[in-house]
C-alpha cells in the first residue's frame, strides 16, 4: 500500500499465486489446430484432473446439491492410442468408456453456428446434461432452476478444461453457438439418452 492509501496488487500480491497466474496468463482461445495427434495420456489426464473425481469423492467445480449432471463425451478424430469413434468420460474411474465407431466430428461441427472449422482438431469434448431430469430434481425451487445451475456447471467446467489445456500445452475454446435440432441429430449416436450438448470443446494442438 502506498502512501495514499492506493492498493497496488503488484507489491501487496499474495504469495502462491504465481504457477496460477501463468496458467490464467497462457489460457486463450484456439480455432486453429495443427495436424498432430493428441497422444491418449494427455486427453485422460486434463479430463481426470478438470472433471474427474478427487479422492475425497468431489470434483474440481461446483455443482447444486452435487448431483453432477453435466457429463462430458469425446468424439476422436485424432487421438494416439485410440480408435476414432465416440467415447464417455467416467469421471470415477478416470477412464473412456467406447461408444459408437466412427468420426463424428464433420457432424458435430456443421451443427454449430459458425465452427466448421472445428470438425479438422483432434477430439470434441462435449458437455452434456438432461435438463428435464435437472429440472424435476430442483422442482421445488421454481420452473427451470435446474436447468439454470446445469449452464452455471458447465461454464465451471469449460473454465477447469481450458485451464487444464494450457498446463499441458494443448488449445481449446467453448462453443455455444449450436442449432439445436441439427446437434441433436449430430450427437445421437454419441450422446446417451434425453441428454442434450449444451456446448463443444475443441481440443489439440495449436498450429503454429
Amino acid at each position: 500500500m502506498v502512501a495514499d492509501g492506493t492498493v497496488n496488487h503488484r507489491r501487496d500480491e499474495p504469495p502462491g499465486l504465481d504457477a496460477a497466474g501463468a496458467l490464467l496468463a497462457a489460457r486463450a482461445s484456439t480455432k486453429s489446430f495443427s495436424d498432430a495427434p493428441v497422444p491418449v495420456q494427455l486427453l485422460t489426464r486434463l479430463l481426470a484432473v478438470a472433471v474427474g473425481d478427487r479422492a475425497d469423492g468431489g470434483r474440481a467445480y461446483p455443482s447444486a446439491h452435487a448431483l453432477h449432471p453435466v457429463d462430458v463425451f469425446v468424439a476422436v478424430g485424432k487421438v494416439d492410442g485410440l480408435q476414432a469413434g465416440a467415447y464417455r468420460f467416467d469421471n470415477p474411474e478416470h477412464a473412456l468408456t467406447p461408444g459408437a465407431r466412427g468420426d463424428h466430428r464433420r457432424a458435430l461441427a456443421q451443427a454449430t453456428l459458425d465452427a466448421g472449422w472445428a470438425a479438422e482438431c483432434p477430439a470434441l469434448l462435449l458437455l452434456t446434461a438432461d435438463l428435464d431430469a435437472a429440472d424435476r430434481a430442483f422442482d421445488t425451487q421454481g420452473s427451470a432452476r435446474g436447468s439454470r445451475y446445469c449452464w452455471i456447471e458447465v461454464g465451471a467446467i469449460a473454465e477447469n478444461i481450458h485451464i487444464c489445456a494450457a498446463a499441458l500445452g494443448l488449445g481449446t475454446v467453448f462453443l455455444g453457438g449450436i442449432d439445436d435440432d441439427a446437434m441433436r441429430t449430430a450427437a445421437e449416436p454419441i450422446v446417451e439418452g434425453s441428454r442434450s450438448v449444451l456446448g463443444l470443446m475443441p481440443l489439440g494442438f495449436a498450429a503454429r
